[in-house]
């Protein structure tokens, strides 16, 4: 059935992708808590992951524009060169996690179109019930665990699409059930504690509204709902501190809550001005040629933190500001060419957990909805 529909399994791989990592996670806990220190949970996902992907891919290589086959090839070349030089054990897992989690993500972009968005929010659906189902395990076995429970950043970046999507969702299918869905995504992103993931959340929010209001009132009508958002503000935080104190007597540490209360909420207590200042001088040293993909972890000890330091590191100071302009033009334009509504919010969501998420973590190698953006701008049938 699925070879004679082979388009659907752009679809179907897409939506079972974004549920990955919530799936992933989910299931360890749940499986380690009958068996303990099983990989045959994480080989199972991986391996549907890789089969759906490559089968997507290799059943509709026909379809794909030799430019993308040419420009897949050179990228995998960089990746190997790069893994010969440094010799490093990093580069390699990163160099497997591009190729198996990320780079599929560019061919199934290419290939998304109009018709195939309502599979995928179907499909979607469906896989983020399992998905919310185990993250809510997951997050009852880790405060149960005890250690005064603060935050979790792995967990609360793989929740995000799940909580983006489902928002989309609720909005062109709206039932009680979908509410709930979103209302327990939301929950979970919440209780992670984690605020660049909650921070990531609220711009795709605000662009959503935004983007979903008439243009001729588009304006007025985001000022309006600003006023009235800033008028319940005052309610809403005496509703934070009071759920803060019932998390405090349980013996759980909300880290992005206990932010929003003291006022610390986007204050820079990460390290990343440092860590932009170090970079900073690296890139200048090396302003023509740069210093290589993963140059970053291995100068810096770390990934950057940020895109455009990023390509700067990687491909020097000309070369990397190029790239990075030239991919923005090309996001925006496609922003603007985009008509239909749904197709729109989707791309919003690929805009902010694939572009935006760049500049606060993850690195763009490792990152699958920044190649799945980069696909959906060359795709000319996602508009």
């Amino acid at each position: 059935m699925l070879v004679k529909n082979k388009e659907l399994l752009i679809p179907i791989s897409f939506a079972f992708g974004i549920n990955f990592y919530p799936l992933l996670l989910g299931l360890n806990s749940f499986v380690n808590s009958i068996i303990s220190n099983t990989p045959l949970d994480s080989l199972l996902l991986y391996l549907i992951f890789i089969v759906l992907t490559m089968s997507a891919i290799i059943l509709n290589i026909n379809n794909f524009k030799f430019t993308t086959l040419l420009i897949t090839f050179f990228f995998m070349i960089m990746i190997i060169f790069t893994i010969l030089i440094y010799n490093i054990d990093f580069v390699f897992k990163s160099g497997f996690i591009v190729t198996i989690l990320s780079l599929p993500f560019f061919f199934l972009g290419e290939k998304l179109d109009n018709k195939s968005i309502a599979f995928f929010y179907k499909y979607f659906n469906r896989i983020s019930y399992f998905s919310l189902l185990l993250m809510l395990f997951y997050l009852f076995a880790q405060i149960k665990n005890g250690n005064s429970w603060q935050k979790d950043m792995t967990a609360a970046y793989s929740i995000l699409p799940v909580s983006i999507l489902s928002l989309i969702y609720l909005k062109f299918n709206f039932s009680m059930i979908t509410f709930f869905k979103f209302i327990i995504s939301v929950f979970l992103l919440f209780m992670f504690g984690t605020r660049g993931p909650f921070l990531l959340f609220l711009i795709f929010t605000f662009l959503f509204i935004f983007f979903s209001l008439p243009k001729k009132n588009r304006l007025p009508l985001t000022l309006f709902y600003l006023v009235i958002f800033l008028s319940f503000s005052g309610v809403f935080f005496l509703f934070l501190n009071y759920f803060n104190r019932f998390l405090i007597n349980m013996d759980i540490y909300n880290v992005s809550l206990n932010q929003i209360i003291n006022g610390t909420f986007l204050s820079n207590d990460s390290g990343r001005f440092d860590l932009i200042q170090k970079s900073l001088k690296f890139i200048f040293n090396n302003p023509f040629f740069g210093y290589g993909l993963y140059s970053d972890r291995f100068y810096l000890g770390t990934y950057a933190h940020n895109l455009l330091i990023e390509l700067l590191f990687s491909f020097g100071l000309f070369i990397g500001s190029f790239t990075f302009l030239l991919m923005l033009v090309f996001i925006l334009k496609k922003l603007f060419q985009i008509k239909n509504k749904i197709t729109l919010s989707l791309y919003l969501f690929f805009i902010v957990a694939g572009f935006i998420k760049l500049f606060l973590s993850n690195s763009f190698l490792e990152e699958p909805y920044f190649f799945a953006l980069l696909g959906l701008v060359r795709n000319t049938n996602f508009k």
